[in-house]
């Protein structure tokens, strides 16, 4: 089945499995990645995104997923503060880097890099190609092992790294599922047969509605995840028709704006079954639009924290 899907590139689940097992042994080999360490992602929703997660968690890294419209003096912030080893960037990320004192031991993996690189840093796909066929590495990974570091902002201060274990990302997934059985939710459930559903990444993956909701879920319910470069209204409704998109979770602009393009353009959306949204409520004429322009879909709403990785309070 297809997994990852970014434009013209589609990756199945056997692939997205394999790629971040070469990964994983590079990180391990060339860069001496340990239990614990800190990885860093900083990047668009590209697949190397996902790859990078993937390798990092399985070998008992912790994935520091970074907020990619930091800015250079925040991206400092966060990898001083995080430890971070290693770091995976695109090219915009790359170019915030040159501008700030990163620390003098991060190793940097460049991911669709346009420009010459900086001295140390590898492409992903030299990095890539230089492990291929190497095993991958014999970690225990144990249910109550650091996983994640995503950093959510409070009142005062500095942005602050919140730290989970891979039994409450667990959790949180399970948790849905089971509100999914207890038809409190649509679009949560795994797959027992019938076409796959197909989800659409309308949120970075750096937040927990992008990470869990979109991401995680989407291996639990074997959904093809469908990423964009950014948000585009008008592609989203291609993207959706193309693709026969079944859900996808966003904010209410979000979905203001798939409603006002179906509604203007006449387009069909009928394939979406769940439409989620959280982080500020739905206007009353949102919730009666969304019945008229997806005449499909169950409109749901949840409130949630980094801390408690998305789960608190959902309506349906």
């Amino acid at each position: 089945l297809p997994f990852i899907v970014y434009e013209g590139e589609r990756l199945t689940f056997e692939q997205a499995w394999q790629a971040p097992q070469t990964l994983a042994a590079a990180m391990v080999a060339d860069y001496g990645v340990e239990k614990g360490d800190r990885v860093a992602i900083s990047m668009r929703n590209y697949p190397e995104w996902i790859i990078g997660f993937m390798a990092a968690t399985s070998i008992g890294a912790i994935a520091v997923a970074m907020n990619a419209l930091w800015q250079p003096h925040e991206m400092e912030y966060g990898l001083k503060d995080s430890g971070a080893k290693l770091l995976l960037a695109d090219q915009e990320r790359l170019d915030r880097l040159a501008a700030c004192d990163a620390p003098a031991e991060l190793n940097v993996i460049a991911v669709r890099a346009t420009k010459p690189l900086a001295p140390g840093a590898r492409s992903y796909d030299a990095v890539m190609a230089g492990a291929e066929g190497a095993a991958q590495p014999k970690r225990e990974v144990r249910p109550d092992d650091d996983a994640i570091m995503l950093y959510t902002s409070g009142s005062t201060g500095h942005p602050k790294g919140a730290v989970s274990t891979h039994r409450n990302i667990m959790s949180a997934l399970l948790s849905w599922e089971l509100d999914a059985q207890a038809g409190m939710l649509a679009g949560f459930s795994p797959v027992a047969g019938g076409p796959q559903p197909a989800a659409l990444l309308s949120i970075p993956l750096f937040h927990v509605s992008g990470l869990h909701v979109s991401l995680l879920q989407s291996f639990r319910a074997q959904r093809r995840l469908v990423c964009m470069y950014k948000w585009d209204p008008a592609q989203a409704v291609d993207i959706i028709e193309r693709e026969q998109i079944t859900g996808f979770n966003g904010p209410p602009a979000v979905t203001g704006d798939l409603v006002e393009i179906a509604r203007r353009d006449g387009r069909d959306l009928s394939s979406l079954v769940a439409v989620g949204g959280g982080g500020a409520s739905r206007a009353p004429e949102q919730v009666r639009a969304i019945d008229k322009a997806f005449p499909n879909a169950a409109p749901n709403t949840g409130w949630g924290m980094t801390e408690t990785n998305a789960i608190g309070t959902s309506i349906a």
